[in-house]
């Protein structure tokens, strides 16, 4: 495995210098540090000795001025003394030179000032005229040196001698100071350049000790470091045949052959692994190939029974689409959709909620169809409201709802509100009966056991609810339009179509048991102006009313209906003529007391009919020509006529037209002729 070539180019500089530099700077400092320790420690010794130098030599300086104060023997005169005496000393003369040597120091560069003072410490003479007469101490040792605002003044005190007294009349010790200054900077000028040179010189060996052990370094440490970390770095990314050069038998000459026989161990444990990872990797191979085949066998396994739960599934649909919509009757519909679910499901304990409309107008869900354990009578007594109890709220969500386990359901199961289904154990399934985003209905399946349901059983029973709702909504709307079709849409009454069907049938029935038949015409008097006056909404609701009465005041066998407008027609079967005034004055008592807006405007002060009555088979004539239905009902219109030509509000029997005698009640012993009618 070969090092890519701007990694090698770059990692052995980098180390190098790093060592390089930090050795060299390790090194420098050491030795800065050991120079500046040095020169703290020797600078106060060599201050010392320079100021005791400086100190000496400008001694000598002011002995040498002292000795100028000497006495010179006098010299003989030559004259002789008359007495031949000896001749008397001549007396000595004074040959101080001080003057003359301060005259010779003042321009020196080195010397500040000298100051000559006497035994009291005031100086006589100085290089500075200005420092004559000023009051200075007397030294108390001969030589004394000490430094004054940056000047070195050594004193030197000339002790009394006997060659003083010639000069001197007092005894005084020492009897003069000779002070001698010199510029601080200036005495110690050579230690000063000593110090530059020391340093320097140790600043030039400190570099080229740095360099040397800079490139020392790199020569012997950092470049086999370097070629020994790049090796590790090729090892590292998995080159384990690279060797690192042994080049001495040094430390890094050691290193060099431990990493050496590191990496032919990790050669020799790579090849080992490689092997076991062969071996490993073909078990696994083998182990997951076998595991494939018995995931392959398990999944078709699987496939093979959804597929035949789906085929089962689309016969049930196909089954259920032709069963269910062959019938338009909707008991009958509900019982062909149990004997499938038992048929094809194998599901015994089921039941079909329908939705109904209970007493109050609102939809309710009942059971049109229980069996096995659901088939109670708490349940078929039961009724839930839209969204009251999982039946209800599968009703009004229009989704299916599946209940693993009733000892445990679910939380937003547990949180309906209302009735619950009184089963507490097992697993529920209730599907929507939906059509068209409506739910007509709801499939409830149970069984005994928890989780007996999946998402195909799921999926299965919604395509099942499908079905059974498309054929509930036919036959509703089948029922909707009989209904439709022999119902009055504005007051609920039988229509015409009705009417007529219904009294041909009574017609046929009154002939084939000679029983009597009435039937009452009847018109609201005065509705056009009502409608005028009021509109046509209030209107309609007075015929609404109308109707309502009419209802309400006759019985169960009698039949009502709304003829046209505002006019409407009663059949009285097994009726006589006596009863049926009866009952056409009880009507219109009924329509007189109705609380119709605006009925005491009305020309009679009251909503009221007219009646025309007419009975069959009395009022029937000899000849019959066409329907004996619409020959009744024209006699009874023509009566309703008559009524409102008299003044509304009353009963007019077809007989006062005909001028036919009143026939006798059904309990009389004289009985109405049998008619004929035609076939």
């Amino acid at each position: 495995m070969s090092e890519s070539a701007p990694d090698s180019g770059d990692s052995e500089p980098r180390v190098r210098r790093r060592i390089g530099t930090r050795l060299a700077l390790v090194c420098a400092g050491a030795a800065v540090a050991l120079g500046a320790g040095a020169l703290l420690l020797l600078e106060p010794v060599e201050r010392a000795t320079v100021a005791r130098v400086a100190s000496d030599q400008i001694g000598l300086l002011a002995e040498a001025v002292a000795a100028t104060y000497q006495v010179t023997p006098p010299k003989p005169s030559g004259v002789q003394p008359d007495d031949g005496e000896e001749p008397a000393p001549a007396p000595p003369e004074r040959a101080h030179r001080a003057e003359e040597i301060l005259a010779q120091l003042t321009h020196a560069e080195s010397v500040e000032w000298i100051d000559v003072l006497d035994h009291e410490g005031r100086v006589q003479r100085s290089t500075r005229p200005g420092r004559v007469g000023v009051q200075r101490a007397v030294p108390r040792r001969m030589r004394d040196a000490s430094v004054v605002d940056e000047e070195l003044v050594v004193s030197y005190a000339m002790p009394f001698t006997h060659a003083c007294q010639q000069c001197h009349a007092g005894q005084h010790d020492p009897v003069g100071v000779v002070q001698v200054a010199v510029a601080r900077q200036v005495a110690q000028s050579a230690f000063t350049r000593f110090h530059v040179l020391y340093g320097g010189s140790l600043v030039v060996a400190f570099g080229v000790l740095a360099v040397l052990v800079f490139f020392a370094t790199n020569r012997m440490v950092a470049r086999p470091v370097a070629r020994l970390a790049r090796l590790m770095r090729r090892a590292q990314q998995g080159d384990f045949l690279v060797r690192a050069r042994v080049e001495g038998n040094d430390e890094l000459g050691d290193l060099a052959i431990a990493f050496n026989q590191m990496l032919r161990a990790i050669t020799n444990l790579k090849a080992s692994e490689i092997e076991r990872e062969g071996a490993l990797k073909s078990a696994q191979a083998q182990v997951a190939m076998k595991k494939q085949l018995e995931d392959a066998a398990e999944r078709l396994q699987l496939s093979n029974t959804a597929l035949q739960r789906r085929v089962q599934g689309q016969s049930l649909l196909m089954e259920a689409a032709h069963r269910l919509g062959s019938t338009l009757d909707k008991g009958a519909l509900v019982e062909r959709l149990a004997r499938l679910v038992a048929d094809n499901l194998g599901r015994s304990d089921f039941a079909v909620w329908l939705v109904r409309e209970n007493e109050h107008g609102e939809p309710v869900l009942q059971v049109g169809y229980a069996a096995g354990a659901l088939d109670r009578a708490d349940l078929a007594a039961a009724s839930f409201a839209v969204g009251e109890g999982v039946v209800g709220l599968v009703a009004e969500t229009g989704a299916p709802v599946l209940v693993n386990d009733l000892a445990d359901p679910p939380q937003h199961v547990r949180e309906l509100r209302g009735k619950q289904l009184p089963i507490a154990t097992g697993s529920l399934l209730c599907a929507p009966m939906l059509h068209k985003g409506r739910v007509v209905g709801v499939l409830t399946f149970y069984a005994a056991g928890a989780r007996s349901f999946d998402s195909d059983d799921v999926a299965l029973l919604q395509a099942l609810g499908a079905q059974a709702a498309m054929a509930v909504v036919n036959a509703d709307l089948y029922q909707q339009t009989l209904e439709l079709s022999v119902t009055d849409p504005l007051t609920g009454l039988m229509n015409r179509r009705a009417l007529n069907r219904i009294l041909d049938a009574e017609l046929v029935r009154a002939q084939r048991f000679t029983t009597p038949l009435v039937v009452l015409m009847l018109d609201v008097d005065h509705f056009k102006q009502y409608n005028d006056r009021l509109g046509h909404l209030l209107g309609d609701e007075a015929l609404r009313s109308v109707a309502q009465a009419l209802a309400t005041s006759i019985r169960k066998v009698d039949a009502v209906a709304r003829f046209g407008g505002e006019e409407f027609c009663v059949v009285l079967p097994r009726t006589d003529e006596a009863a049926g005034i009866d009952v056409a004055d009880k009507l219109l008592r009924a329509v007189r007391a109705l609380p119709v807006p605006g009925a005491e405007s009305q020309p009679l002060g009251q909503l009221s009919i007219s009646v025309g009555l007419a009975v069959y088979p009395d009022d029937m004539p000899p000849a019959i020509e066409g329907s004996p239905v619409e020959v009744l009902l024209d006699t009874a219109d023509k009566a309703a006529y008559e009524a409102k030509q008299r003044g509304r509000d009353r009963v007019v029997l077809a007989a006062d037209l005909s001028g036919r005698k009143r026939r006798p009640k059904l309990d009389e012993p004289s009985r109405p002729e049998k008619v004929k009618l035609p076939s």
